[in-house]
């Protein structure tokens, strides 16, 4: 179990804007992908205290609606060899930078490819769970992770800043953005 804080955004994209892996069915909304990103921290010391900003897709597959990953980055070798192996998740290695924001600032090669600014503006109250799956693909085969999350969340505002291979996304601003704080995160099983 992970715990943990972060920012999650949604943005609508023209399909196609990110290659996704193929066989992976995206969710396509008025020729529209459903397209989240989200930066997490996560604390606890130990092995699991790591950092990630991830790319999501909303995915059709056999098990029902969830998302595929076509782009992570974490700061954490033993998070980056686990993703692949156990969830053929592709976890690229980065640099996660302090922020004044409290979410840190991603370098990848030197590059800054994204930052965010999160202002929480209204709180929802109690804690919320929130279950799905993560669809990834490898050697032509479906891998299905069921994955949980609670979270105490709150509707935020956020200035995000994008480059490199998140550079389809610079100067779009999405359409929700939640704060997540005490996040608790199970994967697999």
């Amino acid at each position: 179990m992970l715990e943990g804080n972060g920012a999650l955004s949604l943005w609508l994209v023209p399909a196609g804007s990110i290659p996704v892996d193929d066989g992976v069915r995206p969710v396509s909304i008025g020729g529209r992908w459903l397209l989240s990103v989200a930066c997490l921290a996560y604390g606890g010391g130990g092995v699991l205290a790591y950092n990630e900003l991830l790319v999501g897709v909303a995915v059709r597959s056999s098990a029902g609606l969830g998302v595929h990953i076509p782009r992570i980055w974490v700061d954490s070798k033993v998070s980056l060899e686990g993703g692949r192996a156990l969830w053929a998740i592709p976890k690229e290695m980065a640099i996660f930078r302090k922020t004044p924001s409290g979410l840190p600032a991603v370098l990848v090669g030197g590059q800054e490819i994204a930052s965010v600014d999160v202002q929480p503006r209204r709180p929802i109250p109690r804690k919320w769970t929130i279950r799905s799956r993560v669809v990834q693909m490898k050697g032509g085969e479906s891998v299905i992770t069921r994955f949980r999350t609670q979270s105490h969340i709150a509707w935020s505002r956020a200035l995000w800043n994008f480059s490199g291979p998140l550079a389809f996304l610079a100067d779009k601003k999405p359409f929700l953005t939640l704060s997540l704080s005490r996040a608790r995160l199970e994967f697999g099983g």
